[in-house]
């Protein structure tokens, strides 16, 4: 039995009295009273704090980066004003598509694309072919059948030959039927949609595409393989002599068709990013279809584009096709999506359009996207932002 001291004896039992001189309404069961209500505030607050504890560990945890930028344009119906020297040369061009004074983007796109190729390895391909005729003016038979092997495993040699030849550009002599073959050739249908199997001793390679759908070209490009199966190696100089011609003159003509063509697309292209999700969260969230990108120079100014977002559904053979995205786009815990963000306007509509091109052709600007992300739960909104990266196309064939 624990014995009370008298002087805490005496302040238990003083302590009603000395609160009702403090509150004359005091009554003793009012200490019971105050003290529930007490516990009741507390389990509200450890309620609350709880809550937000569980929000902030099921927020959304996304990582979040700008993989590739660059320009595109999503109004391929547009009718733009082509300048002449681009109608002339692209008319004159065996190559790349013609284009009329008033042309549709997409088709100016096409033909800037191949005028671009062929800026890119024209000079490439006939240096090969120079670097076979020398082998063939030599003594060394087997060096020049290694470098027509090369050159023909080129795909762009192939696309371009294929096409001068089919279009009776360049002649093809006739093969010497007394001159037993020496490569084994093949017709493949299944193949490339149509093309010939060269089968030269370290592998077998395809020459030729589509053509089951081109019996003219078919015809011609045959020509060619059998000169190449017999290893009849001055016509086949010949041949790959008149192709050096008509690259050169093709090479002269590109380089009038890019620079105006060029310039149309910048106008009429909309920025485009290529952005990377990862959900490292344990729940799925929903990304808006709408974001801003922000593009700041050296000074510190900063630009501002809204977007929309661009799903990459592929298809059968792993393609990817741009579809515009009318509701949002989810990412599954644990999971990444790869998608686009377009600027509404294109560069010309753009208030600063001028600007932003010449620091994305300098590589002066850096650039980032901010776009909204939800989830289940109360606080369900949260903004995302990328990190800065340097504003350049960074596309790997860019137009």
């Amino acid at each position: 039995m624990r014995l009370i001291p008298a002087a805490e004896t005496e302040q238990s039992i003083r302590l009603p009295e000395i609160a009702a001189t403090l509150d004359p309404n005091f009554a003793p069961d009012m200490l019971i009273q105050h003290g529930e209500i007490i516990a009741a505030l507390l389990a509200i607050f450890a309620g609350v704090i709880g809550y937000f504890i569980r929000e902030w560990l099921t927020k959304t945890r996304p990582f979040v980066s700008v993989i590739q930028t660059g320009g595109t344009s999503r109004r391929a119906a547009l009718k733009v004003q082509v300048p002449d020297r681009a109608v002339k040369s692209s008319k004159q061009s065996n190559l790349c598509n013609g284009l009329a004074d008033s042309s549709r983007l997409k088709d100016a796109l096409s033909t800037l694309a191949t005028a671009k190729k062929i800026e890119d390895r024209a000079q490439e391909v006939i240096n090969l072919i120079d670097t076979f005729t020398m082998a063939c003016n030599g003594t060394e038979a087997s060096a020049a059948q290694g470098f027509l092997e090369e050159l023909m495993l080129d795909e762009d040699f192939d696309n371009w030959a294929c096409t001068l030849m089919g279009k009776r550009i360049i002649t093809v002599p006739a093969f010497d039927m007394a001159i037993t073959p020496l490569i084994e050739i093949s017709e493949e249908s299944k193949t490339r949609g149509g093309c010939f199997g060269v089968g030269f001793p370290r592998n077998t390679l395809r020459f030729g595409r589509k053509l089951d759908e081109l019996p003219l070209y078919k015809t011609t490009v045959r020509a060619f393989v059998e000169l190449v199966c017999r290893l009849e190696y001055q016509k086949i100089a010949e041949v790959l002599a008149a192709a050096k011609t008509e690259l050169n003159k093709e090479l002269s003509l590109a380089r009038d068709i890019s620079l105006p063509l060029q310039e149309i697309a910048n106008e009429n292209s909309q920025w485009s990013l290529r952005i990377y999700v990862a959900n490292l969260g344990n729940a799925p969230f929903l990304v808006q279809t709408e974001a801003d990108l922000e593009i700041k120079d050296k000074s510190g100014a900063c630009y501002k584009a809204t977007c929309f977002l661009i799903l990459l559904n592929k298809n059968q053979d792993g393609e990817a096709r741009r579809v515009k995205a009318e509701t949002p786009l989810v990412v599954q815990s644990q999971a990444d999506e790869t998608f686009d963000f377009v600027t509404h306007k294109t560069q010309q509509e753009l208030e600063e359009g001028g600007t932003i091109h010449a620091m994305f052709k300098a590589g002066t600007a850096q650039c980032r996207v901010r776009f909204t992300v939800e989830r289940p739960g109360q606080f369900r909104r949260q903004r995302v932002t990328s990190t800065w990266e340097k504003f350049v196309d960074t596309r790997p064939s860019s137009v």
